[in-house]
């Protein structure tokens, strides 16, 4: 029922299981990284997150796995890296649940290009802003 659920979200979501492996991925993790869904099962977490914050994300999965049902951790300005080898910066929300009784966690991400695209485009813009002030007093 989850899957239906996460499927219908414009936001990337893994499930994970205890051992930290992907036991789902909605298809706008696939958008993101480049990976397929049935690529991404089985496969730990980690080796989709840059090796600069893998020890990072792996801390805030044990965390949230150690404290149980209602746990959540945040990380922000995350690395990961896509199947084409290139970095995307994302925004990370971990927070645990149970799934048929056994304890899993879901995990969101929040893909932080989107956001330096438009403050770029709002410096550009207040530049020329600023230009056409300049030129017109």
């Amino acid at each position: 029922m989850f899957k239906a659920f996460y499927e219908t979200l414009q936001v990337p979501i893994f499930v994970i299981d205890t051992n930290n492996k992907i036991v789902f991925a909605n298809s706008s993790v696939e958008e993101l990284l480049g990976h397929s869904a049935k690529t991404l099962m089985s496969v730990r977490l980690v080796k989709f997150v840059h090796k600069d914050f893998q020890v990072s994300v792996q801390a805030a999965c044990d965390v949230v796995f150690d404290e149980g049902v209602g746990a959540e951790q945040k990380l922000s300005n995350l690395t990961f890296v896509k199947k084409s080898g290139r970095r995307v910066k994302v925004d990370l929300c971990i927070k645990h649940f149970r799934f048929n009784k056994e304890p899993c966690a879901v995990i969101t991400l929040h893909d932080l290009s989107e956001l330096v695209k438009y403050q770029d485009l709002k410096i550009h813009y207040q530049i020329s802003l600023l230009i056409v002030f300049y030129l017109y007093q």
